[in-house]
């Protein structure tokens, strides 16, 4: 439930109950109080599960194993949403953010997180390993980077990397395409030799994985550091579980997201 329905159902109760108390007792004033008693002790308790979930956040987010999924399918995924039909194209995990050390999943890894009955089984609250998992879908995330992106110290249209990501041989393609540029002519390349480099590159799944975490770090570097909480509100990434915080994020007004997204900002800049 979002943190507006929260509200809209709040209201509703207070208006039912003013009713039915000022039914009873025939007094407005003994009808209002009882109704704004409970408009009390529910914003307080919201206040107090939110305060609790912040808290949460700030221990554990930074610190906690997460799991990044990137998904070809535009459909809003939530923790019943089934992996296996997600389409999930590659994944990394990253426990310190501080220290910015990713692991890439490789296809085996891949494949038992793509088993999961659902999303929520990948997560401590599922009984999986995961704090929280991120999934990100393909086509709002290309959309945030430039035209050009640099791998290899070689630049690539955009169109191109994300081709890379749903190719079934991404690393033979990597190599056809930035092979040339680096090695001069390959058509008489060894098998040997182009395996020698296919394997400097990891596994096919580790490979768009690499891209993967790339294209989110210049989408972050892009966009600023409120990237993540714009593409949340705006429904382009999901974050599970999806606990009363980001509810309450999902059901603020625009404008509210865009004051705080300004007030990130304008932390972030370097001061002169």
């Amino acid at each position: 439930m979002s943190a507006l329905n929260y509200l809209v159902i709040t209201a509703i109760a207070w208006v039912i109950i003013f009713i039915a108390v000022y039914a009873w007792k025939r007094s407005f004033a003994k009808a209002f109080f009882a109704a704004s008693t409970l408009l009390t002790i529910a914003v307080v308790v919201l206040a107090a599960f939110t305060y609790q979930d912040v808290k949460d956040l700030q221990q554990k987010f930074l610190s906690e194993k997460k799991l990044f999924l990137l998904s070809q399918s535009g459909a809003p995924l939530d923790s019943a949403s089934v992996p296996s039909e997600a389409d999930i194209l590659a994944a990394f995990s990253v426990t310190d953010i501080s220290q910015g050390q990713a692991e890439f999943l490789n296809q085996e890894d891949l494949n038992a997180v793509k088993s999961a009955p659902s999303f929520e089984n990948l997560t401590f609250a599922g009984g999986g390993d995961y704090y929280k998992v991120l999934i990100f879908h393909l086509e709002p995330l290309f959309a945030q980077v430039p035209q050009t992106l640099s791998y290899q110290d070689i630049g690539f249209p955009k169109e191109q990397v994300k081709s890379f990501i749903t190719s079934s041989s991404p690393r033979d393609d990597f190599l056809d395409v930035a092979g040339p540029k680096l090695l001069g002519d390959i058509s008489q390349m060894s098998p040997q030799l182009r395996e020698s480099i296919l394997s400097q590159l990891g596994s096919d799944a580790e490979f768009k994985s690499q891209i993967f975490g790339l294209v989110l770090s210049l989408a972050i570097e892009n966009k600023g550091p409120a990237f993540i909480l714009e593409s949340f509100h705006d429904g382009t990434i999901q974050v599970i579980p999806e606990t009363i915080s980001f509810k309450l994020v999902k059901g603020m007004p625009s404008s509210f997201i865009d004051l705080a997204i300004s007030k990130v900002t304008e932390r972030a800049e370097p001061q002169g």
